[in-house]
């Protein structure tokens, strides 16, 4: 029985380092890929690739997206805005018409 413990422990740590090594050489990978021009360059065109794409099936893209969320945020604060100044007046005006 302890052999076979000390087997599993020996073969965890065994993998335990083959993970952290295989993890180390994609970092490596990832790192030397992000310096290569080449790269970089398929990336441009993929992604111009993409919203060509994406336009021609009239779908938006993720950067589109963001970019009416943002605007309908603005657009509720400003109705917010409006809705209040306008309950203001409205409620200014009850008071004068009941005296």
């Amino acid at each position: 029985m302890p052999t076979e413990k000390k087997t599993a422990v020996a073969e965890r740590s065994t993998l335990t380092r083959l993970a952290e090594r295989g993890e180390e050489a994609i970092k490596r990978l990832t790192e030397e890929l992000d310096k290569n021009a080449r790269v970089h360059d398929a990336r441009g065109r993929l992604e111009r690739i993409e919203k060509s794409v994406l336009n021609r099936l009239n779908i938006a893209s993720l950067d589109e997206v963001e970019e009416l969320r943002k605007e309908v945020a603005k657009l509720e604060r400003r109705l917010t805005r409006a809705e209040a100044a306008a309950g203001r007046k409205g409620a200014g005006r009850a008071g004068e018409a009941s005296e």
